[in-house]
């Protein structure tokens, strides 16, 4: 089986003063989403 890649519409908008929680069940792209759309972070 090979791995699939499913480009998501999700847009987060928050203050950059402000936080978030991302959660849902494993393996379904949180942290790729994070990574590509906050690449400034710390990580």
């Amino acid at each position: 089986m090979g791995e699939r890649l499913i480009e998501r519409i999700l847009r987060i908008r928050l203050p950059s003063n402000r936080s978030a929680f991302l959660w849902g069940p494993r393996k379904t792209g949180k942290t790729t989403y994070l990574r590509q759309n906050f690449k400034d972070a710390l990580w």
